[in-house]
């Protein structure tokens, strides 16, 4: 049976058949199985346009179920984001906006329907996964590094450096991983742009020693005190937006793109 969902603004007719379909996208759900009253939680990334005043027009919405995205872009079109430190009257910002689409279940069969863990981000299009070192897996060694990286208008990486690791054995591996990614790029005035990011890398030892354990296997311990990323000002921001872009986990084979950032403060 599907619930009618709801949201701040009004709803119209085509929105009582949506929930079947949301719940459908599966993998990105959080509800329990077999739990109909649990929150559902999918994750989304839009293309957005950031004016000089913040506002946003969202283009492409992907992740979620074709009936929602037109709700999804509605609702971050009534946004109010920080534009890039470069940006003057006139000047068009583009970039992509990750974000959770959250189903609240209420009383009878209507659900609640809002978005959550908004931030600003280039999106990977290809992507390395830094290898845990062989000596700190037999040494049950966890730790993290601090990785920055310029990246040019094509969206390759120019450079890449370690501002903080807690071990020298996982600079070598983070710094090559980096070095083969790419990530959508960055537009401002309609030129491709140069932005700086900041990303924490979080090497945990496996605990698990079956599938189903690792998918409830714990998170990795965050950064270590007095660890900060620096935010450049190169893209447009969600007002209270870490400074950090999502954490990478790496636990052995397995690696986890968080779905919220660590907060630093």
């Amino acid at each position: 049976m599907s619930r009618r969902l709801h949201s701040a603004g009004a709803i119209g007719a085509a929105f009582c058949a949506l929930l079947a379909a949301a719940v459908g996208a599966g993998a990105a759900e959080t509800a329990e199985a077999g739990k109909e009253s649990a929150v559902r939680k999918l994750s989304f990334s839009a293309e957005i346009e950031v004016d000089p005043a913040g506002g946003v027009r969202a283009g492409e919405v992907r992740g979620i179920a074709p009936q929602l995205q037109e709700w999804v872009r509605g609702k971050l079109g009534g946004i109010k984001l920080l534009p890039a430190r470069d940006q003057l009257p006139g000047q068009v910002a583009r970039s992509q906006l990750g974000g959770q689409l959250v189903l609240t279940p209420m009383a009878g069969d209507a659900y609640a329907i809002d978005v959550e863990s908004l931030q600003v981000a280039p999106r990977f299009l290809a992507r390395a996964v830094p290898h845990y070192p062989p000596a700190m897996i037999r040494g049950d060694i966890s730790g993290a590094a601090l990785l920055e990286t310029r990246i040019g208008g094509d969206g390759r990486v120019l450079s890449a450096r370690i501002v903080h690791a807690t071990r020298e054995e996982f600079s070598g591996p983070v710094l090559a991983a980096a070095r083969q990614w790419k990530l959508e790029p960055q537009f401002l005035a309609g030129q491709p742009v140069e932005v700086v990011m900041q990303w924490p890398i979080l090497f945990a030892v496996e605990t698990c020693r079956t599938p189903s354990s690792c998918a409830h296997d714990s998170a990795a311990p965050g950064l270590p005190d007095g660890w900060a990323c620096q935010w450049d000002g190169s893209l447009p921001r969600v007002a209270g937006q870490p400074a950090c872009a999502d954490a990478i986990e790496i636990r052995g084979s397995r690696v986890r793109r968080n779905t919220s950032p660590i907060e630093i403060r």
